[in-house]
């Protein structure tokens, strides 16, 4: 009887949205959620199996435990446990002592799929519908999740929000947002769970770790600060890019902000020829838009608190002394060397002339 008491002071009535982290299972009496036929069930985890084998979640006449979510689809999202009844009991329990980490995730959500990304994931490619994703290595200077080759049909809106989607999470991202942009190089993921979401399937991309990539004068991306919007600590970044010619370049920056909190975020843009820098003062309690036409050859970012910033530099028309090709390379040395033949067959005449 008094277990009983406790087992039912742990039950959650969790009508179809609930995330919970593993930790919350470590040494602690088993928790029970009300689920149905609609319910998605998901474990999301890489610890070893010896360890996540321990975990057993059970209905009425069902029983797994964390090793039935180690399998995943050709596209490599997880398979979800499905109750086979309404009004059923999930009851989820650690048997071990080893503590677990990740995410329990039960979801009523449809059209949607759900990654784990450690560093060892294999590129995560795009799937219509929504695409969440479940970061499960800590972000530090080397390896980050990334989304690489982003390629954006202009008549599909793509969206990447914070958290899940029951979450209703900040946007960090708008393929909309830049006009006439359909390319992105590199987006910057540094969240611990995060969803893209597109009313279309003209999309590409390439998730996984990676490293972050140099800025150059022809890159559009997305920078962003670590566990956005929630982590504060002072950053500073600077970026250098070559621009040898003092091309201008056109720049424009959507900034995301954490818009419940007051702080402030500078962006600079510095030239080679001696110009004053321009300085981009920003309060973020709103999210703002920037934009610049400039010769810039370095940008610098300064914060006392996270933010999303998805960039464009586009150097749209380089001075004729930027385009160094072998072609012209292979004229200019004919047209010298027909110049020095000529020279060469004016002066034979002359001497010619003088001898007759």
């Amino acid at each position: 009887m008094f277990q009983l008491l406790i087992i039912s002071l742990c039950f959650s009535l969790s009508f179809g949205y609930v995330l919970e982290p593993l930790t919350t299972f470590n040494g602690v009496l088993p928790k029970s959620y009300l689920v149905g036929k609609s319910s998605k069930v998901y474990v999301v985890s890489n610890n070893l199996p010896e360890t996540i084998g321990n975990l057993v979640l059970s209905t009425k006449g069902q029983t797994v435990n964390g090793t039935y979510f180690s399998y995943t689809t050709q596209t490599g999202s997880l398979t979800p446990f499905i109750p086979s009844q309404d009004g059923d009991t999930l009851t989820v329990q650690q048997l071990g002592t080893k503590n677990l980490t990740g995410w329990l995730y039960i979801t009523t959500e449809t059209n949607f799929n759900v990654y784990p990304l450690d560093i060892d994931t294999p590129k995560i490619g795009f799937q219509p519908g929504s695409n969440i994703f479940f970061a499960l290595e800590s972000s530090d200077l080397i390896n980050i999740p990334v989304a690489e080759n982003l390629v954006v049909s202009d008549t599909v809106s793509l969206r990447g929000y914070v958290g899940v989607p029951e979450d209703n999470g900040k946007m960090f991202f708008d393929s909309e947002a830049i006009k006439g942009l359909t390319t992105y190089d590199q987006l910057q993921l540094t969240m611990p769970i995060f969803y893209f979401k597109s009313n279309g399937v003209d999309v590409k991309y390439d998730i996984s770790y990676g490293s972050e990539r140099l800025l150059s004068i022809n890159f559009a991306g997305l920078l962003m600060t670590k566990n956005f919007p929630t982590y504060y600590n002072y950053r500073y970044s600077a970026n250098v890019m070559s621009n040898p010619y003092s091309d201008d370049i056109t720049f424009y920056m959507v900034c995301h902000f954490d818009n419940t909190q007051t702080y402030t975020v500078n962006v600079t843009l510095e030239y080679d020829d001696g110009s004053r820098p321009t300085v981009f003062l920003m309060n973020s309690t709103e999210d703002r838009v920037i934009q610049l036409i400039s010769p810039l050859t370095e940008m610098k970012i300064g914060s006392n608190g996270p933010f999303a910033l998805q960039f464009q530099f586009k150097n749209a028309n380089p001075k004729p002394t930027t385009i160094q090709t072998t072609p012209t390379t292979t004229v200019a040395t004919t047209t010298q060397s027909g110049r020095r033949i000529g020279l060469i067959l004016g002066f034979l005449m002359i001497l010619l002339m003088k001898l007759a």
